[in-house]
């Protein structure tokens, strides 16, 4: 029996500013069954604690309460890979009138220092306001925004992390462009891959498990992307259901080989496998 429901937010919970019908029944039916529902998104420019209150604000009739703590994002993950002690330089913004950026606050919450002399990193996550200047060190730009100066400490030696590798989420059916661009002009630029903590990788959903205590076979992943939820899940050894109301169509999820492909297939959460995915009626 599942006794961990990892859910994916973009395209799974909700549609940019929509809520997705049905994902707060399942979430709701699931915490009245003592399962532990954690939230895990690839992107990193809001806080665990911006992404509870959206969560809330969705779900405000509903009532459902959500705890930062069960919240993991891009930003979170990265963080927590690369440890307490080390020195990073940064690529990432947050909303406006938010203070620091979230990528900031989470590196500096596990104990990396930020700094644009030396870094042993160089971690890119989503910014919204990219600047290509030709003397870094002299042209005044926002932090978090020089890619001039990511790529030449990347030249110089710094290790290239990326968040996430996404390219884009959908919003009101259209594309909106997502981390994945701006790793695509630093891959571009330095002829270099990053390494990546967050989804496709295992980590977040290996941290979890561990947080919680918990084996892979009492876990599962609900996500809407083959290229990113879906492995991450498989690489972790966890359960994954690919819900067609995101990024990615069923037909996509079923082409992949055995390996990769999602275990489980659902249309939306009205749909009735989820029954036997459960061994419950959530509907």
């Amino acid at each position: 029996m599942i006794s961990v429901a990892i859910f994916d937010l973009d395209g799974t919970v909700y549609l940019g500013s929509d809520p997705i019908p049905g994902a707060s029944r399942l979430i709701r039916s699931l915490d009245e069954r003592g399962v532990k529902v954690i939230f895990y998104t690839n992107r990193a420019y809001r806080t665990p604690e911006q992404i509870a209150a959206k969560l809330e604000k969705l779900w405000g009739e509903e009532q459902i309460t959500v705890d930062p703590q069960d919240v993991m994002t891009g930003a979170t993950v990265t963080a927590r890979g690369l440890g307490d002690g080390a020195t990073a330089y940064y690529l990432g913004d947050n909303l406006p009138n938010t203070g620091k950026p979230a990528l900031v606050q989470a590196l500096e919450q596990c104990g990396v220092r930020i700094t644009d002399v030396n870094p042993e990193y160089v971690v890119v996550g989503f910014t919204s306001t990219l600047h290509i200047v030709e003397d870094p060190d002299e042209e005044v730009c926002p932090d978090g925004a020089n890619l001039t100066k990511a790529v030449q400490l990347i030249d110089a030696g710094a290790m290239f992390v990326a968040t996430n590798p996404d390219r884009y989420i959908l919003v009101k059916e259209k594309r909106v462009p997502e981390n994945g661009a701006i790793v695509a002009a630093v891959e571009a630029a330095t002829g270099k891959m990053p390494m990546m903590f967050g989804k496709p990788e295992p980590h977040g959903v290996t941290f979890i498990l561990e947080d919680l205590n918990v084996s892979p076979d009492k876990a599962m992943l609900v996500g809407d992307n083959v290229a990113t939820d879906i492995p991450c899940g498989r690489a972790a050894g966890v359960l994954t259901v690919h819900t067609n109301t995101g990024v990615s169509r069923r037909h996509e999820g079923e082409s992949l080989s055995q390996l990769i492909r999602p275990h489980e297939f659902v249309t939306n959460y009205d749909d009735p496998r989820w029954v036997r995915i459960l061994g419950w009626d959530p509907r």
